[in-house]
Order: structure tokens, then sequence, then C-alpha cells
């Protein structure tokens, strides 16, 4: 008979990460969204595995999730260094990753870090500036984006109602169609719903936002990317995180988002690749449609993903805690 235990541990945007970002310089504005400055940064996750039972847990076999293989016009991943070498990594059709892990023992009470360190170069982006690389993706890759899914209910009548009412009844054809929705529906978004951690909506998704018209960045994010599936326009949820972003929202905003995890989205514009938004923290003099500065936004995947695993004896927590904190790039990582 088998004892092994097994567990699961969703990473929504409530769980905290230690999340060590250290530029090689901290050439930031406060104003321009679009300044031409790339900044490099040594991103460090840490989970910990934790046995708080009275005897070791043996045999632990984890799956966790790693940044993704990037396609997005504004980050690159230059190098990555874990703390332990996966037995094997695994690539979903989103460029989600997971890598598998073991760790032989863990004694009772031992908490154990898994770190991973990631070279990445963040590039500022403009939708009016002319771009020298173009993120394309395949018609088999964009359909994976215009699904239905949890949390991003594009089916339901009340989503396509508003979708409809934005494009007129008729779904963007040209790249100028689907620019035009998708600015319509970032207004809307943006318009419609108010931040609120405590709102009984609060990480529930697009409908439930829309209904209440509070919610997290989770309710602004997951609305503006179904508006935009029910219109036919490829969309897709970007987990992350918001670094600094207290100078792109007011300061008396409850938006603030100062180390703290965040979503925001992307849809795809045919002839120029995935383009960024953020509803959650656009402000009317401040817009984040198709405009992020380097160094403010870190993307980790597309889409909350979980940790699996499987142990014998003890008893196995997953903890997450996380800090931001600004250095040199360190010379050993």
């Amino acid at each position: 008979m088998n004892n092994a235990r097994f567990f699961k541990s969703v990473l929504t945007l409530s769980l905290a990460f230690i999340i060590l970002v250290f530029p090689t310089r901290t050439a930031f504005s406060n104003t321009d969204n679009s300044a031409d400055t790339t900044e490099t940064y040594a991103l460090t996750v840490t989970v910990w595995v934790e046995n708080s039972g009275a005897e070791p847990a043996r045999d632990i076999s984890l799956n966790i999730p790693t940044m993704a293989q990037i396609n997005s016009p504004y980050q690159k991943v230059l190098s990555r260094i874990y703390s332990i070498e996966p037995i094997s990594e695994t690539i979903t059709t989103r460029g989600n990753k997971k890598a598998r892990l073991q760790v032989k023992r863990l004694a009772a009470g031992e908490k154990f870090p898994i770190k991973q360190t990631y070279i990445i170069k963040l590039i500022p982006f403009s939708l009016s500036k002319k771009k020298e690389e173009i993120n394309q993706s395949t018609g088999k890759q964009l359909q994976n984006y215009l699904q239905q899914e949890e949390k991003i209910e594009s089916d339901s009548d009340k989503i396509r109602q508003v979708a409809n009412a934005l494009n007129g009844d008729s779904k963007p054809k040209t790249t100028s169609e689907t620019l035009t929705f998708a600015k319509a529906a970032y207004d809307y978004t943006r318009d419609s719903l108010q931040y609120n951690l405590n709102a009984s909506s609060a990480d529930k998704g697009a409908l439930a936002g829309l209904r209440e018209g509070e919610g997290t960045c989770v309710e602004y994010a997951s609305l503006f990317v179904a508006l935009n599936r029910a219109a036919g326009i490829p969309a897709r949820i970007v987990n992350g995180f918001a670094h600094y972003s207290k100078v792109l929202a007011d300061t008396s905003s409850s938006s603030r988002l100062e180390k703290q995890r965040h979503q925001w989205a992307e849809f795809y514009l045919p002839g120029q690749g995935w383009i960024p938004v953020d509803p959650t923290l656009g402000t009317a003099t401040n817009s984040r449609f198709g405009s992020l500065s380097a160094g403010y936004y870190i993307i980790q995947n597309y889409g909350d993903l979980p940790i699996s695993g499987s142990y014998k004896g003890g008893k196995l927590n997953i903890s997450f805690d996380y800090s931001i904190e600004i250095d040199n790039v360190p010379s050993t990582l």
C-alpha cells in the first residue's frame, strides 16, 4: 500500500512570495511612461517547504511553477539559476513552465527554501513607438486565448452584451478595428470597476466584478480579457509584480500596489504582437494602455498555476512571504 501524501497549493495573487529584485541601476522616472531606458534585474523567487509534523518527511516530490517562456515584448529572460536542479521541466501550450524537484528528507520542524533566480531584461514598451522586434504568435497558439475559462466568462450573456455594445454587434476584422475595440474595453473596465480588496467579488473574476462593480486587479484584468475574447480578439492574463507602482497611480488611490503581486493583461494586435494594458492602475492622466515603463512590471507567468507534489511521513506546509529591495545585481547568485 502506497502511503505517500499528496497536496496541491494554488498560486494566486493573494499568496506571497519572497521576491528580491536587484536592478543594475535606479534610473526611474516618476512621470515618463516610455523612457528609452532598459533595465537588467536579478529576480529571486523563494518557496518555503516546512515539515510541521512530529516525524521526518521523506521522498518529497514537488512540481513548482517557474518563470514562463516569455513572449511579451517588454521582458526577456537572460539566464536562470535554481538552488535545486530540476529533474525535469514541462512547458504548457501557453508557455508556462513547471519544474519537478525532489527533496530526500526534511526533519520534524525543518523549514527548507527553494530558490529561483532569474536575470531578466525589462524593456520600455510603447505602442506609439516603432519596435525593433515583433512578438508574433501562430493561429493555433492564439486559439488558446479565445476560449472561456475560470474567471474569464467570455461566453456569458452579460459579458457578450457589453462586448456587443462596445463594437456595435460586429466583431473587429482589421488591425485598426481591433485596436479601437481594445481601447474601448480598457476604458469600460477602468470606468466600471472600483478597486476594493474587501469586495465580495474579490479574486472571483470578470463576471463577479462586472456584477458588483468592484474588485481587485484580478477583476480588472479578467474583465478586460473576457470582453476581448467575447469580441474574437485573443487576450490573456499576466501574473507578476508591479515594482514601485505607487508612481503609476494617484497617491490617494486605494489601488497602490507597492510591494505586492499584481495582475494585468495583454491583447493580440495583428502585425504588432502582444500589447500590454493595466486597467487597474490606469488613470485619466497616466494611461496604462499599450505603454509600460521598464522596471515597473515583471512577468512571472500567464495565469495562476498550482504547486503540487507528494511525500511520505511528516506534515508538509508550503508558505510564502515576500519583500522587494533595490540594490546592485549580486556578483554571485
